[in-house]
Order: C-alpha cells, then sequence, then structure tokens
C-alpha cells in the first residue's frame, strides 16, 4: 500500500523491526494452525548476519513487552502514513474506482456572457485531472475516435453530458466529469461533479467561486483538487501538487489559446492551426513552457529547423514550471534537438520511467528516439508496450506500424494498421500508413488507390494534401511517368509553398530538376528549376537550419557545377550547421557526392560510408556508395551495395525509389550479365520493365 499509494517504501528500521516482530519464537505453538501472511516489504540494503541469526531462546515474559513495543510503533507509523488521508470514504476505498481507471471530461456548461471560459476551464479541469497518480482522463483524441465508432453524426460538436455518459458506458470508463461556469454579477462560479459511468448516479460535487476572473485559476485548483480528493488521492500529494499558474501560464488569454490548439490538433487534425493558437500564446506568455513544448513537438514536423530549436530552448529555459513528468520530457528533448546528447535523452526518460515505468507517453517518445537512431527492434517493443498501457493515443500506433515497416515485418505490421483504424475511425493519417506499407510490400497500384483517398478526402488540410500529391508524384516518376509527376509536383510544390513549408517545397523542387536531369535527359531544365527556386525563395531570406545546402550540393555535384556544390559544402561548415550525428553524416554525403564527381572514388567510398552508418534513413547514401565502388571498377561491391538498397526497409523508401529503383535495376541488370548470372539479370530486366509498363515513350525506348 505505501508503494501503490505514496510512492514510497519503509525505512530501514522500520523494515528491520518488522523482520525482529516476525522472527520472535513464542514458548508454546499455537493450537491450531496459523494462516500463511503476506511478507511485508523488507529493507532495501541487505541485513546484517546478526539479523539472520535464530534468536537466542527466552523465556514466556520477554514475548509480550516485544509484541506491544512492536504493536505501539508499528500502529504508530500507520497513523502517520494515513494522517494526509481523505477522512471520509472515497470511490477508491469504497472500491467504485480503481488505481489508472479512466475519466472523461464532458464539455462545461456555460451560463455567462463569455462561452469560450467553459472551454477554458474544462481544458484546464482536464490536466489537472491528468496530473493525478491514480487517474486517467481519456483524451480527445480517444473521444474522437470513440465518436466517430458509435457514427456520431457531428463528432467535432461539443461533447455534452449525455454523450459522454454513453460513450463511457460503451468504452468501459468508470467516471464522468460534468460541470459549468456561471457568473453572478463580478463573480464567477465553478461546479464540477462526478457521475458513475454506468448509472448516471451522483458520486460528488465540488463548487467554488471566483470573486472576479483574476481569480479563476485558484478556483479551477479547488475544483480539481477537491474533484481528485473525492476520488481517493491522499492528502499529502495533494498538497504538493503545483497549481494550475504555475504549471500552465498565468495569462487566461494565452491558456484560451493552448485549450484551442489541444483541440485543433487533437479534435479537428489541423497541426497548422495548432501552431498558429500555441504562437499567440506563448507571445502572450513568453514564459508558458507548456505551449513552448508543444510548439517544440509541431516544429519538428512543420519546421523550420531554427524555430524547433528555439521552442525546445526557451521549454527547458522555463522547465521549473513545468510537473515533474513532464519536465524530464523537455529535458529529453533539449538534449536531442539542441545538444544532440543522446544518452543523455535517455537518462532523462529513464529518471521518470522509474517512477511511472507504464507511461505510455514517455515510452513513446524513448521508443521515437531510438526509432530516429534506426534501432527498430527496441522502438517496437517500446511503441507496443506504450500503446497496451494506452490504447487511445493515436501516434503510439504510428511508431509502432512504422517500427515493424522498418523491420521488415509488413503483416505485424498490417495488424497494427487494422487496430488503428478499428481505435480511430475517420483518422486520415490511416492513409499515410497504407501507402508506407504498400510501398514496402511494392503493391503500387495499392499505394496510388490510398494516395487519391487521401487527396479526395481532405481538400483543405495542407498536411494531407501535401502528402498525397507526393505521394502520387513519386509513383509516377517511379513508373515512368514524367509529364503526369512533373504537373503533381508542382501541384504539391504550391500546396507546400502556401502553407509557409519551405522544407516540403525544397524536396519536391529538387526531385523535380533530379528526374528531369536522369531520366529526361535535360540538364538545363533542370538548373533551370533549381534556379527559379532560388529567385522566388533565396537562400539568405530562410534561416540558415532551413536552407537545403546538402540537397542542392547534391544536385550542383551531379550536374557537375561541382564549385557550386564545393559552395554549399562551406556553407554548412561555417554556420555551424555540421554539428550532432546526423548533420555530421549529411555533411559526410555531401563530401562523398562531391569527391565521386571529381573521380576521387575511395575517398568518396570513405565518406559515404561514415553517412550511411550516421544518418536517419536507412537508405538515403546507399546509391552513391554503389556508384563510387561501380566507377572504380569494383563491380562486385557495388553490386553488393545496390541488392542492401534493395533489400533494406524502410517506411519512406517511396521518395528514394522514384528517382533510384529504376536505375539500380537497369545497372544490376547490366552487372548480372556481365559475371554470367543470366537467371538474376533476367529478373532485374523484367522488374524494370513492369515498372515502366505505361511510361513515357523516352523511358520505353531504354528498355527496348
Amino acid at each position: 500500500r505505501l508503494a501503490s499509494e505514496y510512492q514510497t517504501t519503509p525505512s530501514a528500521e522500520t523494515a528491520a523491526l518488522a523482520r525482529a516482530f516476525r522472527e520472535v519464537a513464542p514458548v508454546e505453538p499455537p493450537a491450531e494452525p496459523v494462516p500463511a501472511r503476506s511478507p511485508l516489504p523488507v529493507a532495501a540494503t541487505p541485513p546484517s548476519p546478526a539479523s539472520l541469526a535464530s534468536p537466542p531462546p527466552t523465556r514466556p515474559t520477554r514475548w509480550v513487552p516485544v509484541a506491544l513495543v512492536a504493536t505501539l510503533l508499528l500502529a504508530t507509523g500507520a497513523l502517520a502514513v494515513y494522517a494526509g488521508r481523505p477522512a471520509s470514504p472515497t470511490l477508491l476505498s469504497t472500491g467504485r474506482f480503481a488505481p489508472r481507471d479512466r475519466v472523461i471530461v464532458a464539455d462545461f456548461e456555460s451560463q455567462g456572457p463569455d462561452s469560450l471560459l467553459a472551454g477554458v476551464v474544462a481544458a484546464a479541469i482536464r490536466f489537472q485531472l491528468s496530473q493525478s497518480p491514480v487517474i486517467r482522463v481519456e483524451s480527445a483524441a480517444a473521444v474522437q475516435a470513440a465518436r466517430r465508432r458509435m457514427q456520431d453524426p457531428d463528432p467535432r460538436a461539443p461533447l455534452s453530458d449525455s454523450l459522454a455518459q454513453l460513450l463511457a458506458a460503451r468504452e468501459g470508463l468508470r467516471l464522468v466529469v460534468r460541470g459549468g461556469v456561471a457568473r453572478v454579477g463580478r463573480e464567477w462560479m465553478v461546479t464540477a461533479q462526478l457521475l458513475d459511468a454506468g448509472t448516471g448516479a451522483p458520486m460528488g460535487m465540488v463548487r467554488e467561486s471566483a470573486a472576479d476572473s483574476s481569480r479563476l485559476f485558484e478556483t479551477i485548483d479547488r475544483v480539481a483538487y477537491g474533484l481528485r480528493e473525492r476520488i481517493g488521492e491522499s492528502a499529502r500529494i495533494l498538497r504538493t501538487a503545483p497549481p494550475l499558474r504555475q504549471v500552465t501560464t498565468g495569462s487566461l488569454p494565452a491558456l484560451q489559446r493552448w485549450s484551442a490548439a489541444q483541440t485543433a490538433l487533437n479534435v479537428e487534425g489541423d497541426r497548422p492551426k495548432a501552431r498558429r493558437l500555441l504562437e499567440e500564446a506563448v507571445a502572450l506568455d513568453t514564459s508558458f513552457a507548456l505551449a513552448w513544448r508543444g510548439l517544440s513537438v509541431l516544429y519538428g514536423s512543420l519546421g523550420p529547423r531554427e524555430a524547433m530549436v528555439d521552442a525546445t530552448t526557451r521549454a527547458h529555459r522555463y522547465r521549473d514550471r513545468l510537473s515533474g513528468r513532464e519536465r524530464h520530457l523537455v529535458d529529453a528533448e533539449y538534449y536531442v534537438v539542441v545538444a544532440q546528447d543522446f544518452p543523455k535523452a535517455f537518462a532523462a526518460y529513464d529518471s521518470q520511467l522509474v517512477v511511472t515505468p507504464q507511461d505510455p507517453g514517455l515510452l513513446g517518445a524513448a521508443a521515437y528516439l531510438h526509432f530516429r537512431l534506426r534501432e527498430f527492434q527496441q522502438a517496437e517493443s517500446l511503441y507496443r508496450r506504450a500503446v497496451a498501457g494506452d490504447s487511445s493515443i493515436s501516434p503510439l500506433y504510428f511508431g509502432l506500424i512504422e517500427s515493424r515497416i522498418n523491420l521488415g515485418r509488413l503483416v505485424p505490421a498490417r495488424r497494427g494498421l487494422d487496430a488503428f483504424r478499428a481505435r480511430f475511425p475517420g483518422n486520415r493519417f490511416d492513409e499515410w500508413e497504407e501507402i508506407y506499407l504498400a510501398v514496402a510490400a511494392g503493391a503500387y497500384d495499392s499505394a496510388e488507390t490510398h494516395a487519391r483517398r487521401l487527396l479526395a478526402g481532405a481538400p483543405e488540410d495542407a498536411d494531407h494534401r501535401g502528402e498525397a500529391l507526393r505521394a502520387l508524384a513519386n509513383l509516377a516518376l517511379l513508373r515512368g511517368r514524367l509529364a503526369e509527376s512533373a504537373r503533381l509536383r508542382h501541384e504539391a510544390m504550391a500546396v507546400y509553398e502556401a502553407n509557409g513549408d519551405l522544407g516540403g517545397y525544397w524536396l519536391e523542387v529538387l526531385t523535380l530538376a533530379t528526374g528531369e536531369l536522369r531520366f529526361a535527359r535535360r540538364p538545363d531544365e533542370a538548373r533551370r528549376i533549381v534556379d527559379d527556386a532560388l529567385a522566388r525563395h533565396p537562400l539568405d531570406s530562410l534561416q540558415p537550419g532551413a536552407r537545403p545546402y546538402v540537397q542542392l550540393g547534391v544536385h550542383y555535384a551531379g550536374l557537375g557545377d561541382l564549385d557550386r556544390a564545393a559552395e554549399m559544402q562551406a556553407a554548412l561548415e561555417r554556420l555551424g550547421l555540421t554539428r550532432g550525428r546526423f548533420a555530421e553524416a549529411e555533411w559526410h554525403r555531401l563530401r562523398g557526392t562531391i569527391l565521386l564527381a571529381r573521380h576521387r572514388y575511395l575517398e568518396a567510398q570513405a565518406e559515404l560510408r561514415q553517412a550511411a552508418a550516421g544518418e536517419e534513413c536507412a537508405l538515403c547514401s546507399l546509391p552513391a556508395l554503389g556508384r563510387s565502388y561501380d566507377l572504380a571498377g569494383r563491380a562486385d561491391s557495388a553490386a553488393a551495395v545496390y541488392e542492401r538498397y534493395l533489400r533494406t526497409p524502410w517506411m519512406k523508401r517511396l521518395e528514394l525509389d522514384a528517382t533510384e529503383l529504376a536505375p539500380i535495376y537497369l545497372r544490376l541488370t547490366e552487372l548480372y550479365g556481365a559475371r554470367g548470372d543470366r537467371a538474376e539479370a533476367e529478373e532485374m530486366s523484367r522488374r524494370v520493365q513492369s515498372l515502366w509498363r505505361g511510361g513515357d515513350e523516352q523511358l520505353v525506348r531504354v528498355l527496348r
């Protein structure tokens, strides 16, 4: 009970006393057999030899004082431990709630002029309840998924009390929290009530008032603590719980933006909107650590990198305003993003996992770092534990599915995707995973079908639209349809540019140019495409970390513009953009590509091997490494690297296969034929013919 309710253990003295009490031998054996008792906790350190020895024979009179003293001391300890417990029965003490049971919080009703305030109060109550070690609050994403499963006609509408109770009953939750905010004159009244999810019977109510809106934070704290106390959380923990103003913000408008951002992210699935709202929140309160942490995560996928580094640094600077769990997460993110010290990041995760070993958010965060380091077995194991602990967190499924794809375990990956779809119907990110899985299986027709579904199902969502157009453009290029690919890629470029995602924009520009260079054999057109993009978005107009120096350098090396390629390498070094494992690996790839263009093959091989070992991407440096062996006349080594490219699973291989797969098939056809492996040569030839069947005439002619 000490361990489960108070996260502590008995002192060494108490444990030693307990052992002495157990080991005293009574003079006369009991008349009836005594049932065996569960052992009490023992001391953390090994007992001394003396305490393990059999006690000397004693007279009957000695047993009584020992027992009395032990009983008095143990009783005193019990009184001290339980002094902080609520005096009245609680839901935990009466068995109507168990530790880590789930709770759903309905949207609060507003009876005042500010309808937005009720949403802020409900979000704040959810947040404070989620800080409890004995309560699991159903996430907004899980509520949305449950509403879609029950075919709610408007799953984004407010979550009413009756709907919350229906959802709780269907999903096996124990409690519903409902409440409201009312204004009477200058005073605000906040009410919250606990309801039995099965019967709807009231199980406790808390009502607190605030003299004015400036006192609303303290009122929300009192209401949340009152609910936690009625559920059964100890008064000792509640006394040390940090107030809402400390762990979030003291600005009500900033809290409103943060609340709206959670809705945009978890209910509407609109990451750009969530980013804008969080940016407004930190503009109102520059020390809002929780909002900075949210921005650091969003900038990780939406960019730019400088913004991610800045947000991570600021969250770390104000981490004292976070709860212990959030503080460890921020520490770990700082070590990953800013310090590039991965052992310290894992240590930060472990520090919290010692306290909460089944925390799904922490398990998922640690899994993601393993994933980035290409330690997919460890990542898959942690993601699996995290999903088992809380199946309501959708990103955990993405990590689980993608880890399995990168391990080549496509059947378990399919099971994970099926489980995600059943848990989160209507979530369009399922189509992203379908595309990854289809490409991994070589099912390009299926990948195209899912990309078109994604495009049709999210006409206003820049995230989904950009991903769909990118996938369709890559599939068209992969299959030799150059004109179609160029048209789709220009559409994708426009989407990314309009959304301010210049990282996505430049990826499309350079892939378009690569297609013109390698397949259409039009180097001047490839130059024009890149020059036009640079005229629209000069490099010095971008933050240094957002400038595509590596990609541009590789492109210029491919064109033979070695001076410009060298300028890109020098810029990386001058701006200090080569620090850290991943940045250093990319620098090695650029340097190796330049050396390859200079025909310095041995040096190129050394650089490209380092790049292949250190990059996040499992495939990115392999084609150039294979060519470095090929051009050096080492045919067997070249074939081995090309084969490694073909057999290495990678969730985003479509982006590379679009420009690399057919050329590798063609070159392996020649290499296998030269060494007399006729069957293998014919297999490679069949593969490229299958890819380019129906392609543009200029590519079909290559096969003839």
